[in-house]
């Protein structure tokens, strides 16, 4: 193997860069150590610029600095608004909605997350003035929730102060759209789907979870199956291989199902309102179709890497702080390496309907995730295999009945409600199965206090056996 071609060299780069971030992202250097650091690696290229190893390692730290350099010059001097204040301005998001709602509030480049009431409801693109405490977000229970809310540029939070609304329609006018037609398909769906159907068909199409109940969450993460409810990066690039796989088991040809999937997945993508996480998590998607359709995806490393490097060159605080955006990324790896490591043991077994295949990419994808999923959500299940070979074969067929229902019943709602039936079904399924699996004592098992460190050794070790 050749480890200086000019692709494994432009790898190195890109990782370099990766690290750097990653470096930044614990560590602030002072501007004088990089500037330092730049001087000195220029005088050591300089002396052993014959050597292609030494150039190589020097333009790998630079690029590294580079990340370094990124990710602080990200981080912005925030002007003061503690205290009481009047302020006017815009909606710029559609607002999440349950026993309370999530306004996204920007006012002269300030954003503020406001926590209000219900009711009177408020949507996207609206004018609105707030009277109340603006105040910086407090972390909890061990989590940063102020570097949480920073990857969206929000720095500020209010709650329950008084909105007066002023007028509507400031919003992108395709974006207003695309959230009224969101809406609508959830009024439809509450129409027409009993509970918990209902809500597990909106968190997993909609991206809507707010009606999803404690029981049936826990139920979902018990039995290992929390990314069919979680609009994640996992989520997309899941989907994205269900809908070229079931393409294929179409029989339709590999050009064919290539643009199947693309449409599919940026209609899914479109309907839950374009969010910038299911958009960068929808990149990914595109480039593990992309790489399917070439046939080519143990080779695609450089791809992913590059997709990675790109997203965290636009916004260096997803790598420390977007799960999702780790999430995807990693889902991705697993696909490229795990894969073909699975392949191996069921050659033999028939794949119908390409369910194999699917069952294969979901499982290679969630061994790179799982160490994150058991860190972040302290919690081990057993029973995923089973669980997620059990239910994610119907999945696509969950997906495209409920969106053909979802369409057909704003045109007309009998005509939806017959169409519904069968996705109805299969989500009864689904959550009977989920209920089972999960209500088994020894299905799964709580884990505290995971350490980060031992997170990073299970990566190292799964890289060494691969």
């Amino acid at each position: 193997m050749n480890y200086f071609s000019k692709s494994k060299i432009f790898l190195y780069l890109l990782i370099s860069f990766i690290i750097g971030v990653a470096i930044a992202s614990f560590i602030v250097t002072p501007y004088f150590y990089l500037l330092i650091s730049i001087f000195l690696l220029l005088i050591i290229v300089i002396l052993f610029w014959k050597k292609r190893s030494v150039r190589i390692i020097f333009f790998c730290l630079v690029f590294c600095l580079l990340g370094i350099l990124r990710f602080q010059v990200n981080i912005k001097n925030i002007n003061n608004i503690e205290g009481y204040q009047e302020m006017t301005g815009l909606i710029y998001e559609e607002p999440e909605k349950g026993n309370n709602q999530k306004i996204k509030f920007i006012s002269d480049k300030t954003k503020i997350l406001i926590t209000a009431d219900s009711y009177p409801q408020y949507h996207y693109g609206d004018e609105v003035k707030i009277s109340g405490k603006i105040e910086k977000p407090e972390n909890f229970d061990g989590f940063d929730y102020q570097s949480y809310l920073s990857r969206y540029d929000i720095y500020w939070v209010s709650y329950k102060p008084k909105i007066e609304y002023i007028s509507s329609g400031h919003g992108n006018f395709f974006l207003a759209r695309i959230y009224r037609l969101r809406n609508n398909v959830s009024l439809s769906i509450k129409k027409i789907l009993k509970e918990p159907e209902s809500s597990v068909f909106q968190a997993m199409a909609l991206g809507i979870k707010n009606d999803l109940s404690k029981e049936v969450k826990d139920d979902f993460s018990k039995a290992g199956v929390s990314h069919i409810i979680a609009i994640s990066g996992l989520h997309i690039t899941i989907i994205a291989g269900i809908l070229m796989n079931l393409g294929l088991g179409l029989y339709l040809s590999r050009r064919q199902a290539f643009w199947f999937a693309i449409v599919g997945l940026f209609l899914f993508i479109l309907l839950i309102g374009m969010p910038a996480s299911a958009v960068r998590a929808g990149i990914m998607g595109f480039l593990v179709l992309l790489a399917m359709y070439l046939g080519r995806l143990n080779n695609s490393t450089n791809a992913f890497v590059l997709a990675g490097a790109l997203m965290l060159l636009v916004n260096p605080k997803l790598l420390r702080y977007d799960i999702g955006f780790q999430l995807s990324f990693l889902a991705v790896l697993g696909l490229i390496y795990v894969g073909p490591f699975f392949k191996k043991f069921v050659k033999k077994i028939p794949d119908l309907f390409n369910i194999k295949s699917t069952i294969l990419m979901t499982l290679s994808a969630q061994v790179f995730t799982l160490p994150l999923i058991i860190y972040y959500f302290q919690r081990v299940s057993i029973i995923a295999p089973l669980s997620n070979v059990m239910i994610l074969p119907v999945l696509p067929f969950v997906l495209i009945f409920g969106f053909l229902a979802s369409i057909f019943s704003l045109i007309f709602l009998p005509l939806g409600e017959i169409i519904f039936w069968p996705c109805y079904l299969l989500l009864k399924y689904i959550t009977s199965v989920t209920a089972f699996l999960a209500d088994i004592n020894w299905s799964s098992f709580e884990v505290n206090d995971f350490d980060f460190t031992f997170i990073l050794l299970i990566y190292v070790f799964i890289f060494i056996v691969l």
